[in-house]
């Protein structure tokens, strides 16, 4: 991979041999101060030309710069506006691995545009064509105090669009629900949470392009959650990730409202996460939409899980199911667990734990199973293994009931771990020499009993 100093040096031994090309500038991240180094950072280099035909009707002008493994003409692009006559860019790798993305730019436009980036630093002006240009700096790049328009109008924006995921959610169409999530709902929770890192800052940085640099100023938990927001397909894991979206906004809206002087629209809030809740738990064959006694539930926990946060640990009120098929029952594992465990999850606010199974059978496997009885209570204190919750004391209830199993079933769906990891189902036999929760399954699936049974597990004790 070629030197950063013999990139520069042909990029300007070029530029001194073309008479057609009067100035050469750069930006981007490698004149920004601020923007962390590494190898994978582009060279963002303009030519100030004295026209930019003749580099057009020449393509191949551009190999000078080395062996190109791939690149990009996109002022080429059918869908896009381009002014070729003033701006002509090239976006090219090469097989050593570096990044060059070239622009022609007529004298004229150079002239007129290059003091919108306080970025721009002059390598050669064979003229004295561009005027002195300040000292580099990130200042227009730079998170901006919104207005107490711009931010009612960004609250306005996330609270009503989340309409539209709702809907695609109870439709069940998860490319829509994706678009909406990524390309409108999040977006303004990212410029929320850049407001109140500039109210933190000052006002004196840049989170970086999609926010990548949040994670400098926000709290690790604040980090996480938005993490978090990221999900997979499944409709479990994205309502888990609007019910994060949520939360996340709310709470950090709220206090950059309060830092700023702004009012905040609240019942703007309850109202939508009422019509969110309405839709969550409306059948697919109803009729009509009925609002009466509806709830915002704004006090309930991040996924609207019965969650109970106590001193450094928390409280689980969690379900499992027993699939019984051939002498067998139905586990559950994922790519970064070396264990198994019970199809189930925890119980959600305003669910009977009848109700809970039902649905997260329906969730994890295709299939909606009634179920046949209670089998066993179990009280588990346990430390923690996913990312938000590592080596927390966890004091968990669950309910294991027997499942009415259908003719033939096998699973047809597979869900998602709280930190987004694909979860498969297998089916085990008690003698296999694999580690599996809860650990009685191994003994008490052997020879089912009609009786509801209570188990203890205490793992402070083996710590």
């Amino acid at each position: 991979m070629r030197t950063e100093s013999e990139m520069m040096e042909r990029i300007l031994s070029v530029a001194k041999q073309d008479d057609r090309v009067r100035v050469v500038y750069m930006n981007g991240s490698r004149t920004n101060p601020n923007a962390p180094k590494d190898l994978l950072q582009d060279y963002d280099i303009v030519y100030v030309v004295e026209e930019t035909a003749s580099f057009i009707r020449e393509p191949k002008w551009i190999e000078c710069f080395g062996d190109i493994l791939f690149m990009q003409y996109p002022d080429e692009h059918p869908d896009y506006p381009s002014d070729k006559e003033n701006s002509y860019g090239y976006l090219m790798i090469f097989t050593d691995g570096n990044r060059l993305d070239l622009t022609v730019m007529s004298i004229p436009h150079a002239q007129e545009n290059v003091f919108e980036d306080r970025l721009c630093v002059i390598l050669l002006d064979k003229d004295g064509i561009l005027p002195k240009i300040p000292e580099t700096s990130d200042e227009t790049h730079r998170v901006q105090k919104p207005s107490e328009r711009q931010f009612a109008a960004c609250c306005n924006e996330f609270w009503w669009c989340l309409n539209n995921v709702a809907k695609g959610l109870w439709r069940s169409e998860p490319t829509y629900v994706q678009d909406m999530l990524n390309t409108v709902v999040r977006p303004e929770l990212k410029k929320m949470l850049s407001w109140k890192v500039g109210i933190l800052t000052d006002y004196s940085v840049s989170v970086g392009k999609s926010g990548k640099y949040l994670h400098r100023w926000l709290s690790p938990e604040e980090w996480q959650a938005y993490l978090n927001t990221y999900c997979g397909t499944a409709n479990k894991a994205m309502w888990k990730s609007v019910d994060i979206l949520c939360n996340l906004f709310s709470q950090t809206a709220k206090w950059v409202a309060e830092k700023s002087g702004f009012p905040y629209n609240a019942q703007e809030e309850v109202g939508s996460r009422t019509y969110l809740n309405v839709l969550r738990t409306l059948p697919k064959s109803a009729t009509d939409i009925c609002m009466d006694g509806a709830s915002a539930v704004a006090d309930v926990p991040q996924n609207s899980d019965m969650t109970v946060y106590c001193d450094d640990g928390l409280i689980n009120i969690r379900v499992g199911a027993i699939i019984l098929k051939d002498g067998k029952f139905l586990m559950v594992g994922n790519e970064h667990a070396d264990y198994l465990y019970s199809v189930g999850g925890r119980v959600k606010f305003g669910e009977t734990a009848q109700e809970a199974i039902v649905r997260e059978v329906w969730e994890e496997t295709g299939y909606r199973m009634e179920v046949d009885r209670l089998g066993f209570v179990h009280e588990n204190y346990f430390y923690g293994d996913s990312s938000a919750n590592r080596d927390r004391l966890i004091y968990e209830i669950s309910f294991f009931f027997y499942m009415k199993v259908p003719e033939g079933f096998e699973p047809v769906r597979s869900d998602f771990t709280d930190d987004g990891n694909l979860e498969h189902s297998r089916w085990v036999t008690a003698e296999e020499d694999i580690t599996m929760y809860p650990e009685f399954f191994r003994t008490e699936l052997t020879h089912p009993e009609h009786v509801v049974k209570h188990f203890v597990t205490d793992q402070r004790k083996t710590k």
